[in-house]
């Protein structure tokens, strides 16, 4: 069986083949994730889980005084560094190796702290929601994108995923909004609020963009307006405040 750590370079060899605008595709859900999010511009910004640093280089095009990064994985880190020089953010984002639930900052250090994928992973999240909220400074935002555990599509494509990609499968605790509104709660955070993301990652599988396919989604998202259907959806993005 293989360790954590091998689970998560597989992965990354898996998506380092991805060209840029797949993987794109496949996180398309950006816009829809920082619509939820308080303004951006002039914030120091800590990303757990930075992966190749997506969300620190929109962070640093929103206008953010800071975007800082961690991640467990050297070659990660080194992607992830390498991108934000790419993307002309070498002097705002900052990348670190280093362990989620140790981090190395002083307490009250950001404005926002985010997640993408990475509370799931967690078999206890409260850990990790604690040491967020030790990093977070009073009145600033604790933000967590996962996968929705209620999503049938979802189910239906993670099956096709780990018979054709199984290198890119990391085992999952199952998450529910329910469920993070009693962790979030249970962490001493306050305002809790959250939405739904409905999307398809088809080029996961398919390796390509298919533009019309593409717009569908985006207006499929008109569905996070309609009451009940966030808990159904593929993500799920929660934000309290500290």
């Amino acid at each position: 069986m293989k360790s954590e750590q091998q689970q998560w370079n597989d992965w990354f060899k898996h998506i380092s083949k991805a060209k840029k605008k797949t993987l794109n595709e496949e996180l398309n859900c950006f816009r829809e994730i920082f619509s939820f999010i308080p303004k951006i511009k002039g914030k120091r910004i800590l990303d757990i889980g930075c992966g190749l640093g997506e969300v620190l280089i929109e962070c640093s095009s929103l206008g953010a005084r800071q975007a800082v990064g961690i991640d467990s994985v050297e070659n990660v880190v080194k992607a992830a560094r390498k991108n934000a020089k790419s993307a002309g953010f070498a002097k705002i984002i900052k990348v670190v190796k280093g362990d989620a639930l140790k981090m190395p900052f002083k307490g009250e250090s950001f404005d926002i702290v985010f997640s993408l994928g990475l509370l799931e992973h967690f078999e206890n999240p409260q850990g990790l929601l604690l040491e967020k909220k030790r990093v977070l400074k009073k009145g600033g935002f604790v933000v967590a994108v996962v996968p929705n555990f209620l999503s049938i599509p979802r189910h239906s494509f993670g099956i096709a995923r780990r018979l054709l990609r199984p290198e890119s499968v990391i085992p999952e605790k199952p998450i529910t909004s329910f469920y993070l509104k009693k962790e979030f709660k249970k962490a001493g955070l306050k305002n809790f609020k959250i939405k739904g993301l409905y999307y398809f990652p088809y080029t996961a599988i398919s390796g390509k963009e298919i533009r019309p396919l593409s717009k569908a989604l985006q207006v499929f998202n008109s569905l996070n307006t309609m009451p009940g259907l966030k808990h159904f959806a593929w993500f799920l993005v929660a934000i309290a405040e500290k």
